[in-house]
């Protein structure tokens, strides 16, 4: 079993790297942007800009990407995966042919419906262009992916946000901040795209598209669709609904916030970058039941170690880095640092009916998550604002988790005893429980909290702490030439 573990720690640990090279850029130049662009609100705009390109790629992937992957371990034929790739192609490119027509159509209502104004249909038309070359990378990389290629994902997440950031800062020092962030981000999706089209063009021909593998990667991705936009739902709706029920700059203080939690999302990118390659090479093992859970419980143990740090630290370093409305996204971030872990361990038993080809259960999951989280962000952000939509989102990620954690138990898909259920809601009520007393600027009693957290998390999970650090140190000593 230590060799397949060893598979996706060195998988995490490359992509994760890579991520964290990404991010590293965006939180040295985050500080620089605040102090020469200091009008929180085009921050907001921008998010806003980023949260629609992300809902149109969802909808013009339909799932179909994912499946596209999976379909590509039933025959390792070269010429089959090059029937699959190609026939997604073909589905994707028709979705983004009626998606920007419809935009181009009905631009300005768009408009007022995402930004309250339709004086923003130029950023809105930025966001369609991006969603298109997004989408694209999805193509584009699923043979990357399949074939467990983890340097050109390092090369190209690294490229994107060199270009991203070093265009959005020339127009800021040009004083052109509407558009500096919108077209940073086109710039450095484009140059992501281009490396992964030079490297895999070849895989991708037009003749090779095949109806009968359509069906069935539409059969597979369609509930998908459901579950992607869930999770857009969560990761987006709250700022569009901050944007009807509050202001922009409530907006902007989320969004700060979003960003800097958002070095958390390495872990959910990394680990969802490697898993797929890892869950379908496993799929058939006799121990894999035991496998799932193991890695499980590893995910708890570096999630909350993870969320009670970050509880204790992201204040101190929102005021030694930011000024004036930026530093409220400390009251945020330690929140939404929570949801990629959380989606983590929802992948992690999404897995499990995957690989049968079932995609419903999670869907259906995901949808009743979605509802919850929009039922509490209506009352939340009335009274409380961006952070209210904070703990909306915290809150409703735990309702799929829990779903499909009784699902998988009672299938016996994942082998978690009860008392592991109880511990974890303990925990987690804990952690929300110290960030409430931040809010109330109890800031020496949340750290007590935290730091007695992270003691009872080592105290009851020592053993996986033991055993997963042994196959970690061994990689580390093996493989010090990762990249």
């Amino acid at each position: 079993m230590s060799k397949r573990v060893k598979l996706l720690v060195d998988n995490i640990i490359v992509f994760g790297l890579s991520r964290m090279m990404v991010m590293i850029v965006p939180l040295v130049i985050l500080p620089i942007i605040s102090r020469k662009m200091t009008d929180i609100t085009f921050f907001g705009i921008a998010s806003i800009a980023t949260t629609i390109m992300t809902l149109i790629s969802h909808i013009v992937i339909m799932g179909t990407t994912d499946a596209a992957m999976r379909f590509s371990f039933d025959n390792l034929a070269h010429d089959y995966k090059k029937k699959v790739f190609s026939t997604n192609r073909t589905i994707i490119l028709f979705t983004n042919l009626i998606i920007i027509i419809f935009s181009i159509v009905f631009k300005n209502p768009l408009s007022r419906l995402f930004f309250g104004s339709k004086e923003y249909s130029i950023i809105f038309m930025l966001a369609i262009i991006s969603s298109f070359i997004n989408s694209m990378i999805y193509v584009y990389s699923t043979p990357t992916r399949s074939q467990n290629n983890r340097k050109l994902f390092v090369i190209s997440s690294f490229l994107s946000v060199v270009v991203t950031y070093t265009v959005a800062l020339l127009l800021i020092e040009n004083g052109i901040y509407l558009y500096a962030l919108p077209l940073g981000t086109l710039f450095g999706l484009l140059s992501s795209f281009v490396v992964f089209y030079l490297r895999e063009h070849k895989n991708f021909v037009f003749k090779l598209f095949d109806k009968n593998i359509s069906k069935k990667l539409l059969s597979m991705g369609a509930p998908l669709v459901l579950a992607y936009l869930s999770l857009w739902i969560y990761q987006s709706s709250d700022k569009l609904l901050l944007t009807h029920l509050s202001n922009l700059t409530e907006v902007g203080i989320y969004s700060v916030g979003a960003k800097i939690a958002s070095v958390a999302s390495l872990v959910y990118i990394a680990f969802n970058t490697g898993w797929s390659y890892f869950s379908y090479e496993t799929m058939n093992d006799k121990d894999q039941v035991q496998l799932i859970s193991n890695i499980f419980r590893f995910f708890v143990v570096v999630m909350f170690i993870t969320i009670f740090l970050s509880n204790i630290f992201v204040l101190p370093i929102f005021k030694l880095i930011f000024v004036g409305d930026y530093v409220l996204g400390a009251y945020v971030a330690p929140l939404l640092l929570s949801a990629p872990f959380v989606q983590v361990l929802i992948q992690i038993l999404a897995t499990q009916f995957l690989i049968q080809k079932n995609s419903k259960i999670y869907s259906i999951a995901q949808l009743i998550g979605v509802l919850v989280n929009i039922g509490l962000n209506i009352p939340l952000i009335i009274y409380f604002g961006a952070i209210g939509a904070a703990f909306a989102t915290a809150l409703s990620y735990l309702v799929p988790l829990s779903i499909l954690l009784i699902v998988t138990i009672r299938q016996n898909k994942i082998s978690i005893k009860k008392i592991e259920m109880y511990l974890f809601t303990f925990l987690m009520t804990w952690f929300y429980f110290s960030v409430l007393l931040i809010n109330f600027d109890y800031f020496l009693q949340s750290v007590l909290m935290n730091f007695l957290g992270i003691f009872l998390v080592i105290y009851f999970y020592k053993r996986n702490i033991l055993s997963m650090s042994k196959i970690l140190l061994q990689i580390l000593k093996k493989k010090g030439d990762l990249l």
